[in-house]
């Protein structure tokens, strides 16, 4: 018997287990629903009497995110993102089968994927409950704002105003541009057309240097339905003056027409013909002559910063004047890699994918002699092989600064960043950072910790990062910084910032939308001092008109059925008839003999003792 207990023997049981089909209720809590949260919960209060007893009730609510219960409904959403919530049901929810959705919404989507895009992965029938007003309503708009981010002072910049209106027919009304509560522009617009679209343009001289708040304003109509939609905000950054780049070269190349488009497009930049009056100088030689020698010994006299673009057939390098090794690669391109090392600024992470995919270069004649490795941006990668070959190379040697680019194709690289970021903006970030460090002298404060942009949107972290410089402009890994940020409002907020490397970051998350100041300390110094500002997104307000269509093929492509508000009852109905019948499955269960043994011997022991007691007590 004891070696049979031993094997610790056990009972298996099977019962039958009936569970209430899973029904997922979903509510849009943005702010156009605002209207009719009190509809809604009134109807939810009416469903879970009628549907509890026979179904599982899941309920959700979501706007720019989704969120399990609806206790807090409030239309205080100003984003929604119905996507999203579909995905998090299946989530959520996904190892037990939803049998049906039921959707209570406009049908507004502003956020996140289409939804129509997401059907062919959702395993479950979308009931939807289609609120909101379809009609066209008279309302003007500003449809959206075109304008330049950086401006030269003394410059006009322009600002494109796109404007729609909607049921309006011969009236009138002004378009406004503020700055800092002062008028600046003003037009005055007549509508013919009950469908009206128009873009006007305004070249305004911007009151200040540094971040500029400019506001556009539309009048309001008589009986406008929507006036949320006539204003818009937009930042631009004024600068004092534009470097000016010159080039030097002997024959016509794509790399110096990719640097003129780059140049052209920043508005700190400048390219020009007038080589007198130039910050920096572009050389691009196959051939360094006597005449392009000597001004480029008397350049480097000056201190006047170059960019170096050598190739394979660059020759009659000046040993004199800059110190160069001739290469002796046999390989006749080279692909680059981010060297981990580097340090003279910081690299933002959205700029890493670019830097991480940049096509090859062909190989240049020549490379650095015995710099700091640190210094390299890029390094030169043969197949999987890195290298310690500098690819980009920055230089500093008693307060000079240039830049070597040791290969040519770097016009491959402009091409890469419109095919795969479908703009010019990651090349130009490149070339503009370049010219940075070049402009910026001995103490570059251009790349202590800064936030990342300018202007943030709403929702987006604030992100800071960058490098630090101690007293004697050596690069630092010293811990005690932080970021100090405040606005008009009196919100304050402090963070502490984090090493990774020579390299500082930190963020801030669901800033509100206003203007803040920064400063950066180092213990209870404050070394540096800046401005951002937080752009309103009042995406919800641009469109109350609901988007039933939107409704119906979501209900139809997943075989279900769509209604108003006053057909609630024809969905409980639907539901409770479809699908009413509960789940049944079976499950086993295990139990070991040993719990059934001891209870068994313990009873009898006490059994045998209360009748062992009682016998010879007679006795």
């Amino acid at each position: 018997m004891l070696l049979f207990l031993l094997l610790n023997p056990e009972i298996k049981k099977s019962e039958s287990v009936f569970e209430n089909p899973k029904i997922v209720i979903a509510v849009d809590n943005s702010s156009s629903m605002k209207n009719d949260i009190k509809k809604i919960n009134s109807l939810i209060s009416v469903w879970s009497t009628k549907l509890e007893e026979n179904f599982d009730l899941k309920l959700l609510q979501f706007d720019r995110n989704t969120r399990i219960g609806i206790d807090s409904l409030d239309a205080s959403g100003k984003r929604t993102n119905l996507s999203q919530c579909l995905s998090t049901s299946e989530t959520l929810f996904g190892e037990e089968k939803i049998e049906g959705f039921v959707l209570l919404s406009d049908g507004i989507i502003n956020d996140g994927q289409n939804p129509r895009y997401l059907l062919p992965k959702i395993k479950f029938p979308i009931y939807c409950v289609m609120f909101g007003d379809t009609s066209q309503k008279l309302d003007l708009k500003i449809e959206g704002i075109r304008h330049n981010e950086v401006n030269r002072k003394g410059d006009y910049t322009p600002i494109y105003v796109d404007i729609s209106c909607i049921g309006a027919k011969s009236e009138n009304f002004k378009v406004s541009i503020f700055s800092d509560g002062k008028l600046l522009k003003q037009k005055s617009i007549h509508i013919e057309e009950k469908r009206f679209f128009a873009t006007k343009i305004f070249y305004i001289k911007l009151p200040k240097n540094g971040l500029n708040r400019i506001s556009v304003n539309l009048s309001s109509l008589k009986n406008e339905h929507n006036v949320y939609n006539n204003q818009k905000t937009i930042f631009i950054d004024q600068v004092d003056k534009k470097v000016k780049v010159a080039v030097e070269t002997d024959a016509p190349h794509p790399d110096i027409n990719a640097l003129k488009q780059a140049i052209n497009g920043l508005a700190n930049l400048q390219w020009t013909a007038n080589k007198d009056s130039a910050d920096i100088f572009v050389f691009h030689l196959n051939k360094l002559t006597d005449s392009n020698t000597k001004k480029l010994q008397a350049l480097q006299d000056k201190n006047t910063p170059c960019l170096f673009i050598l190739g394979n057939q660059s020759q009659n390098w000046p040993q004199n004047i800059l110190t160069l090794s001739e290469s002796k690669l046999s390989y006749s391109q080279s692909e680059s890699y981010l060297n981990p090392k580097f340090s003279p600024f910081a690299i933002p992470e959205k700029k890493l994918s670019f830097l991480y995919g940049l096509p090859p270069l062909e190989n240049s004649k020549w490379t650095m002699k015995n710099e700091n490795t640190s210094n390299a941006l890029l390094n030169k990668m043969f197949g999987n092989i890195q290298s310690n070959i500098p690819q980009i190379f920055f230089q500093e040697l008693a307060g000079k600064r240039n830049v070597f680019v040791f290969g040519t194709g770097i016009w491959r690289w402009r091409f890469y960043s419109y095919k795969e970021f479908n703009s010019h903006e990651e090349f130009d970030w490149l070339i503009e950072k370049i010219f940075l460090y070049l402009t910026s002298g001995a103490t570059n404060n251009e790349d202590l910790i800064s936030p990342d942009k300018k202007v943030f949107k709403e929702f987006e972290d604030v992100r800071f990062s960058g490098i630090y410089r101690d007293k004697t402009n050596q690069l630092s890994t010293r811990q005690n910084l932080s970021v100090e940020i405040i606005n008009a409002n009196g919100f304050q907020a402090q963070k502490t910032m984090i090493p990774r490397g020579y390299q500082f970051h930190t963020n801030f998350k669901k800033l509100s939308p206003g203007d803040y100041n920064y400063q950066i300390i180092e213990s209870k110094e404050i070394i540096k001092k800046g401005s951002f500002a937080v752009s309103e997104n009042r995406i919800e307000e641009n469109n109350s008109s609901a988007n039933h269509k939107l409704l119906r093929y979501l209900s139809q492509t997943t075989n279900a059925a769509y209604f108003l508000p006053n057909q609630s009852n024809m969905i409980l109905e639907i539901l409770k008839n479809k699908h009413i019948q509960k789940k049944i499955y079976f499950r086993e269960r295990h139990q070991s003999i040993l719990s059934i043994f001891y209870f068994l011997i313990i009873t009898t022991l006490l059994t045998t003792e209360w009748y062992l007691r009682k016998y010879f007590g007679r006795l």
